[in-house]
């Protein structure tokens, strides 16, 4: 059996801001990715200096995937408070979108660690998966996952690319952004589709809220099979969605924190089968106890590639 792939960290406390302190009121945590990152540490799984830090995607980066009509859009702080659901008045001195361009180059940097090992490298941050070309929705200004693969490919990084989604929510936006990309599958398994797309290269799963734990293992399995026999990828990019677990705010299919990490480890096991390049974004995941859930899968690798073969 092949062994463990090695762990790479991408984190940047850039990735976010403190809106309680700001006077916002939200849905969500800000600062959960520093509760995982605080967290590793302190079990001695991770020293500060394991935790790369990524450049911010630049404007050329965005361009390839966003209308100029959208990025100024989003630069408009009272715009994205509104696309973040915030309740209260942004501050003039707050810069809303630095976080996600900064996680978005999180993305992008993940995926060029995993692909110099093979390794598994986990952002901290990023999976935007509702940002379109043109639109912006379910709190997702950039569509991060979109932009990273596009360079990739631009610049004869990578080919074929599969991009998995395991989030609580459907993700509408690669799939409409690399519909007619026969190189990138989109690959989503959730509660509703946003949008209905019928080509080779894209596959969608709808399962129903209570779907029992180990129903819910057999499908993620069995469909990971399927999409490896017919498309053979260069990279894995995961968007590992925590809202799937029973305890999330906003999404919850019933599913254990138990079962939301033997899913992970599906994907893990995949990559680490194939010795494919494995790129892991955060995605949805709400609540003050939504950060243990990824902090459960980065452990997870993370004690694994230290296992002796």
């Amino acid at each position: 059996m092949p062994g463990p792939l090695p762990v790479r960290l991408v984190y940047n406390p850039a990735f976010e801001v403190d809106l309680e302190a700001s006077g916002l009121r939200h849905s969500f945590d800000p600062l959960k990715f520093r509760r995982i990152r605080d967290e590793l540490v302190a079990l001695g799984l991770a020293r500060p200096e394991d935790f790369r830090v990524p450049e911010t995607v630049s404007r050329e980066d965005l361009l390839r995937v966003h209308s100029p009509e959208h990025l100024a859009w989003i630069e408009d702080r009272n715009n994205l408070a509104l696309l973040l659901e915030l309740r209260g008045t942004p501050p003039a001195d707050l810069d809303l979108l630095q976080p996600f361009l900064q996680a978005a180059g999180g993305t992008l940097l993940a995926c060029e660690l995993a692909l110099e090992g093979p390794a598994a490298a986990f952002n901290f941050g990023g999976g935007y998966h509702h940002a379109g070309r043109s639109r912006a929705r379910g709190l997702c200004p950039v569509a991060d996952t979109a932009v990273a693969v596009r360079r990739l490919k631009e610049r004869g990084r990578v080919r074929r690319v599969l991009l998995l989604d395991l989030d609580f929510h459907h993700g509408n936006g690669p799939a409409v952004l690399f519909q007619e990309d026969p190189e990138v599958f989109t690959l989503s398994i959730h509660r509703t589709n946003w949008v209905y797309l019928f080509k080779p290269h894209n596959l969608d799963v709808e399962v129903e809220p209570g779907i029992p734990d180990a129903d819910y293992l057999k499908l993620v399995d069995s469909t990971l099979m399927e999409v490896r026999e017919r498309f053979r990828p260069d990279l894995i990019l995961y968007t590992a969605g925590q809202d799937v677990w029973k305890g999330d705010r906003y999404g919850g299919l019933g599913l254990s924190e138990e079962t939301v990490l033997a899913r992970d480890l599906l994907v893990l096991g995949l990559a680490e089968r194939g010795r494919t390049p494995l790129a892991v974004v955060a995605g949805g995941g709400f609540g003050p106890d939504s950060w243990r859930i990824y902090h459960n899968f980065v452990r997870a690798a993370l004690e694994r590639a230290a296992r002796p073969a």
